[in-house]
């Protein structure tokens, strides 16, 4: 195609879908990520600007030359987003002013029917716009995101962790809350690590989730790489021990049902159940998260076994999944995240020492692992911008 030609097919929402994934915020990246004139940009950020679909950021002084304007989008009423995980949930009301955005985060029990989501649901989607001063008619919708994907050719939301996502029902919400509702799978944050390392020379990034389940998702440019697709967001549902526990997905032995935190709080339960001593005992009714808090403080202390054997598997297991990574994928960096790992470099360490001798050439490879930049606030944020887009007429 030629240029002439694709300075033709530009359209609004090609550049809006760049500015939004913050893959291409200024007029130059936007061209050059388009393979189109600086100009025809020029024309569309214009005309997106007349709409008010999009809004002026920041200013980049830092190159020579004239500064680099960088653009967002504009959210032109609040939105109600709320992520669901598993036991754990991020809500936040987002709205046209970034210095009013608002993020809350809370742990659960496991929720066991739809019945008691769309309950939780209501509830504190009623508390936010109640604490932000607002009704349902002041907002344009509520996004609800889970952690779940759309199943090929009949559209319903499944999950391992959410075995009850497809059952939700819109039109319950709808009456409740009194104003749209969006139910949608959330997208990993690959694509969000990778924009925020734009000038550190990353080109494929896999985000390493291990939490209620696990995942692996990767990002190149802001586009899935061939391959990947293969292990996206499936790692965790590699069967390991074929005659192992029954996981969400029907399946038994996966990945997920040896090393998610549920997974790890349900061994401990067993053998404790079954006469074992240990510490850990103590965070069995705690949620997921807290467990591998204390998980973490036994391992560095050193002073019981059990719980060293217990967090040491776990480390073995985690190394072996990035293993699979790296070996098939050959991202440049990988991102640990999730309650089990985010946050703790002691675990992160050990992991890349143990998956050395289980990546291919692992020994002559310097692997970088880094924890995640994407705060809970940007990505909530992020989820709320796409999901207006997908509602947005151009």
């Amino acid at each position: 195609m030629s240029r002439n030609a694709k300075n033709l097919a530009v359209n609004e929402r090609a550049v809006l879908q760049l500015v939004q994934s913050r893959r291409a915020t200024s007029q130059v990246q936007i061209a050059r990520h388009l393979g189109v004139s600086s100009t025809t940009v020029h024309n569309v950020i214009r005309r997106l600007l007349d709409q008010r679909v999009v809004a002026q950021a920041t200013i980049d002084r830092r190159q020579k030359g004239r500064p680099a304007m960088h653009y967002r989008m504009r959210l032109t009423k609040p939105v109600l987003a709320i992520q669901l995980l598993g036991t754990e949930w991020y809500a936040g009301i987002v709205g046209p002013n970034l210095n009013q955005d608002r993020v809350t985060h809370w742990e659960t029990d496991r929720i066991p029917d739809p019945e008691t989501a769309q309950t939780m649901i209501v509830e504190k989607a009623q508390e936010l716009l109640s604490g932000a001063g607002l009704e349902a008619g002041d907002i344009a919708g509520c996004a609800i995101f889970l952690n779940a994907d759309r199943v090929n050719g009949i559209g319903r939301l499944a999950s391992s962790v959410l075995p009850w996502a497809g059952e939700l029902e819109v039109a319950v919400l709808e009456k409740e809350l009194a104003c749209r509702v969006w139910l949608l799978s959330a997208p990993g944050s690959a694509e969000a690590e990778l924009a925020l390392r734009a000038e550190e020379q990353v080109n494929r990034l896999v985000v390493l989730n291990v939490g209620d389940g696990v995942s692996a998702h990767g990002s190149s440019h802001g586009r899935f790489w061939p391959g990947m697709e293969m292990l996206r967001g499936e790692i965790g549902h590699i069967i390991v021990e074929p005659q192992g526990a029954i996981c969400g997905c029907g399946h038994r032995g996966c990945l997920e049902t040896v090393m998610s935190g549920p997974a790890l709080q349900r061994r401990v339960q067993n053998e404790v159940m079954a006469g074992v001593r240990t510490e850990l005992a103590e965070a069995l009714p705690q949620t997921p998260k807290i467990f591998f808090d204390t998980l973490e403080r036994l391992h560095a202390a050193g002073s019981e076994s059990y719980a060293v054997t217990v967090a040491e598997e776990f480390l073995d297991r985690c190394a072996w999944a990035l293993s699979v990574v790296a070996s098939t994928q050959n991202p440049d960096l990988v991102v640990l995240g999730g309650y089990g790992l985010a946050g703790r470099a002691a675990w992160r360490d050990r992991i890349g020492d143990l998956a050395k001798s289980k990546i291919l050439h692992g020994e002559h490879r310097a692997l970088r692992l880094e924890f995640p930049r994407s705060t809970p606030l940007e990505h909530l944020r992020r989820l709320a911008e796409n999901a207006i887009l997908n509602q947005t007429p151009l």
